[in-house]
């Protein structure tokens, strides 16, 4: 039987969601598909019927404020390296002992030159080539951060056989200004990868879509410490505007009830198992600034307001060209004030928004990730 070793980044839940979809379309090939990953992302893809197999965990810092911290970061590169290395063992040992026809990782350096070593042909998913860390850094470190990552990071994913970038294709890639330095013969637009087949709605869900007032769905994403700051200004703001709008939250927990209930007059999900559901349903969508979540906001045509992670370079990336593109306004996470938010969402109502939106949603679904996806990789196999 045909075997593929998926190795998905941690951070976040958007990598590990778009991988189970291209595993589900694989097993659907008769292929058997072995996971790796770690934290939230290792425990959702086993929660999800998948074998996932931990490895040791490689990523940057955040502060109690929900924004990545550059400085800690910085001091703990050593350490960064250190656990690269040993995650790169890990991967060299589960390689070698499954023996995988193709290895596909989504974002994780060390899968890609574990899986070259052990002379397997490599799948990379990408929406982000380099680090570009926060300007908040003197300049020569600054400098030598982006330089090191611009040379060494975008010469591992070259190697790979194809990198698969899930997003539009130009002009309207939202991760444009995160892709610089890879080849662009071994480069794929796929389009964003969302399985609307597994869709899910409940009874709660069905009455916020009937709701006449305005509705805005505030989903809540992103690594754990950055989820609770914006999570206490998303209720803030339910218990003010609670008689204007009709509010949905999301708060991301990927251990959380996925059976919602009410909070300060908003429909609260700990876990949201409907969440594309919600997309459809409402107005306006206020999230953070993830790649997943941006190409679900497309792909169902909705205008958004999007709070990138404070000094998390690639978000504030996607959310600058959102806001380009003209469907999404960009609203920084130290202001998130009720009557602020308030603002934008009349702006974004009574804007052109919605109208950008549908356009780029047309563009989304003449696109066939799924199935582009799963035959590349079968084309390794």
């Amino acid at each position: 039987m045909k075997r593929v070793y998926f190795a998905v980044f941690g951070s976040g839940l958007g990598h590990a969601v778009r991988m189970l979809d291209v595993a589900r379309a694989l097993e659907k090939e008769g292929v058997e598909v072995v996971f790796s990953s770690y934290g939230e992302p290792a425990d959702f893809i086993r929660r999800n019927g998948f074998k996932c197999m931990d490895i040791p965990p490689v990523d940057v810092h955040y502060s109690n404020t929900g924004a990545l911290s550059p400085t800690a970061t910085v001091m703990s590169f050593p350490l960064i390296l250190f656990s690269s290395f040993i995650q790169y063992s890990y991967e060299m040992r589960n390689i070698s002992r499954l023996n995988p026809s193709v290895v596909v990782s989504d974002s994780l350096p060390t899968s890609v030159v574990a899986g070259l070593v052990c002379r397997k042909p490599v799948i990379t998913f990408l929406n982000q080539a380099s680090i570009e860390p926060s300007r908040n850094l003197p300049n020569p470190i600054y400098r030598a951060i982006t330089a090191g990552s611009y040379s060494g990071l975008t010469k591992v994913w070259n190697r790979s056989k194809k990198i698969l970038v899930p997003d539009l294709p130009p002009p309207y890639t939202i991760s444009e200004r995160n892709l610089r330095g890879l080849d662009g013969r071994k480069m794929l637009y796929t389009g964003f990868i969302v399985d609307e087949s597994y869709e899910k709605k409940d009874e709660m869900a069905v009455e916020f879509a009937s709701d006449k007032r305005i509705k805005v769905f505030w989903s809540i994403s992103g690594p754990r410490r950055t989820r609770h700051p914006v999570l206490a200004k998303a209720i803030e703001f339910a218990s003010k505007y609670k008689e204007k709008y009709s509010l949905a939250i999301s708060a991301g927990d990927p251990g959380g009830s996925t059976s919602p209930y009410r909070v300060r007059g908003s429909l609260f999900y700990e876990w949201c198992p409907v969440q594309d559901f919600l997309i459809r349903s409402c107005d306006v969508v206020i999230s953070r600034a993830g790649h997943m979540t941006i190409g679900r906001i497309i792909h169902h045509g909705k205008p958004a307001i999007l709070i990138p992670i404070k000094n998390q370079t690639e978000q504030e990336g996607n959310a600058e060209k959102a806001q380009k593109l003209g469907f999404a306004l960009v609203l920084d996470q130290y202001s998130l004030e009720p009557e602020k938010i308030d603002k934008y969402i009349q702006e974004i109502i009574s804007g052109s928004y919605r109208e950008r939106a549908v356009q780029l949603s047309s563009i989304s679904r003449k696109l066939d990730p799924l199935r582009l996806s799963a035959q590349t990789i079968l084309s390794y196999c």
